[in-house]
Formats: C-alpha cells, sequence, structure tokens
C-alpha cells in the first residue's frame, strides 16, 4: 500500500522516469522509522507498567508495616496500663524495694501520694464551701497519684528483663513481652522507613517513564504521518 501510494505520488511528476527504487526506498526508511519508534513506545510503556506494579506492591507493604507498628503500640499501652495498676496495687511493696532497690524512690513517692489522696478524701467537712474544697484537693491528689503509678510503671518496664528478678511473676512477664514488642517495632520502623524512601524513589522513576511514554507516542504519530500511506497499515 505505502509503495503503491508513493509510487502515485512520484508517478505525478513531470518526466518519464521510472521511479520505483526511489518509492521502496523511501518506504524502506519510512517503515524503519515506524517500527523503531512503535518499539521504543511498547519498552518505554513495559517499563512504566512494571514500575508501577511495585509501586503498587511497595505501598501495599507500607500499610501492612503502618498496621504492624500500630498494633504494637497498641499492644505497648495495653501493658503499660497493666503494670501501671500493678504498681498503684503494690505501692507499699515497692517503697520497700521488694520489687528492686531501682524503685524505692518511685514507690515511696506513690505511697505518700496515695496516703495523701486516701487521708483527703476522708477529711472532715464543715460546710459547703468545705466539701467543694475537699473535693478538689481530693481530685487533684488522686490525679498525683495517678501520675506517681504512671512513673512507677514506667521505671519498671524501662528497667527491662535485667532489673525484673524481683519483680512478681506477672509483672516479670508484662515487662519481658514489652520489651519483646520493644525489638519488634525498633526493626518495624526501620523497614518502614526503607521501603518509604524506596517509595518515593520509585514515584520519581514512574513520573520520568511517564514523560517518556508521551515522548514517544508523540514520536510515533509523527513518524506515522510523516509518509504517504502509513496510517492504512495501523
Amino acid at each position: 500500500m505505502v509503495a503503491q501510494s508513493v509510487l502515485a505520488h512520484l508517478g505525478g511528476r513531470a518526466n518519464d522516469l521510472d521511479h520505483t527504487d526511489e518509492a521502496l526506498h523511501f518506504w524502506q526508511s519510512a517503515w524503519i522509522m515506524v517500527e523503531r519508534a512503535r518499539t521504543e513506545l511498547t519498552e518505554s510503556e513495559t517499563a512504566l507498567a512494571s514500575t508501577q506494579e511495585e509501586l503498587r506492591l511497595t505501598g501495599n507493604s507500607i500499610r501492612a508495616l503502618g498496621d504492624r507498628r500500630a498494633q504494637l503500640t497498641t499492644d505497648q499501652d495495653a501493658i503499660r496500663v497493666k503494670v501501671k495498676t500493678r504498681c498503684a496495687m503494690s505501692s507499699v511493696l515497692i517503697s520497700r524495694s521488694e520489687w528492686g532497690s531501682h524503685l524505692h524512690e518511685v514507690g515511696l513517692r506513690l505511697e505518700n501520694l496515695q496516703n495523701e489522696a486516701a487521708a483527703c478524701r476522708t477529711r472532715p467537712v464543715k460546710g459547703v464551701f468545705d466539701r467543694i474544697s475537699r473535693s478538689y484537693d481530693t481530685w487533684s491528689k488522686t490525679g498525683k497519684a495517678d501520675s506517681a503509678a504512671g512513673a512507677a510503671a514506667a521505671a519498671a518496664i524501662d528497667a527491662g528483663d535485667g532489673g525484673a528478678s524481683m519483680y512478681p511473676t506477672d509483672v516479670k512477664d508484662l515487662v519481658h513481652r514489652f520489651a519483646l514488642a520493644d525489638d519488634t517495632r525498633r526493626a518495624v520502623d526501620t523497614e518502614l522507613s526503607t521501603t518509604q524512601r524506596k517509595k518515593t524513589a520509585l514515584e520519581k522513576q514512574a513520573a520520568a517513564e511517564q514523560q517518556d511514554v508521551w515522548n514517544c507516542r508523540s514520536e510515533c504519530v509523527r513518524a506515522e504521518a510523516r509518509y504517504w500511506g502509513l496510517s492504512k497499515l495501523k
């Protein structure tokens, strides 16, 4: 078709020369450029599709790692609450260093604040305003005692397995589980950071490959439109 189209065009020239060879040369040159443009377009589209798929899988990995990290955080928060409750229940033992000397001071402060809150709660009142004052003081001291229990729990957890030798069995198990979750969370954080960097690099690569696809499509259109009859071969 292309050769016939070219021959017809050349046949319109004002001479009787045989233009067959020239027509075939034009056809071959045209077809080589079209094939090259189409091949480059196919290759660029394949590369973009591959990068986009890898980007999709990387996004899935980031979401899975994020979910895993959130679950670990939830688990550790639950452990903190349980250790805090046990500390609040065992302030006297902790203050006597029965959980270890490293918790003596935080245990003593916790016990004192609990005693102050209890004394305030049962303090006699002489009127409405005194009752209001007692309620406020009780609320304030109870809050401080709760914070002290949290501090004692944090100190117990921070001591890790090495400082848990004198803890009650259940508390020792909680501290061990917290340490394991902490190690896992750090590993997840490292993997998440690496995967996020990979995603950023893939996004840049995909953007560059998308631009390459657009350029190849434009070149393909130009190559096919440059010569007579090539559109009939699509």
